[in-house]
């Protein structure tokens, strides 16, 4: 038998949220902490009972679960194992919804897990072609100039001609012309015949 505290918070309303009932039950204990136990169990079938009642009826929000472009769908029960699933919708705050079984332990979600997808890009945005400065190049030069950079060409000249210098040294009785500096010109070229007969560097 529950205590006259009890009965007055027996109300259908006053227990609709998990939140409701846990602070009956806070006030419950602190009267007669030893009847906790007692009084949810009485609150737990009462809400069964609710459930089973033909005229009692809950509030409850039916959502579009339907989405054609997610990647995977959320398992849901079969028939036989809805039969044991009480229809009745509670709420956890303001975006979660589920069903409570009839054991009241059991919980299945209303709504499918909203899971993080990439933004999918519009592909009209993506031009094919060249793009920055390619845009403006006008001959085959301007266009190689792209792949190898002045900045490059230096560089191979100026390395070049050390490796030239050395041996020079290192073979004081060669033929001028078998170590002979190079420039910019001779490197250009002879990096565009590679490119000509399609030899890989």
């Amino acid at each position: 038998q529950l205590s006259g505290s009890a009965s007055q918070h027996k109300s259908r309303a006053a227990y609709n949220r998990p939140a409701d009932i846990q602070r009956i039950l806070a006030e419950l204990e602190e009267e007669d902490p030893d009847d906790g136990l007692a009084i949810a169990d009485h609150f737990l079938h009462d809400f069964l009972d609710d459930a089973n009642d033909i005229d009692y009826e809950h509030e409850v929000i039916l959502a579009d679960d339907h989405d054609s472009e997610s990647e995977e769908e959320m398992d849901y029960p079969d028939e036989c194992e809805t039969m044991h699933v009480e229809e009745t919708a509670q709420t956890l705050g303001d975006d979660f919804r589920f069903y409570v079984g009839k054991d009241g332990e059991t919980i299945w979600a209303n709504d499918v897990v909203a899971k993080d997808k990439t933004n999918k890009g519009n592909p009209g945005e993506l031009l094919p072609g060249p793009k920055d400065e390619a845009k403006r190049c006008k001959t085959e030069v301007d266009c190689f100039s792209q792949i190898i950079t002045p900045g490059m060409i230096d560089n191979i000249v100026h390395y070049t001609n050390i490796y030239i210098q050395i041996n020079r040294t290192l073979h004081p009785d060669g033929r001028e012309r078998d170590w002979k500096l190079t420039n910019r010109e001779e490197i250009s070229a002879y990096l565009g015949a590679l490119f000509l007969i399609s030899i890989k560097v």
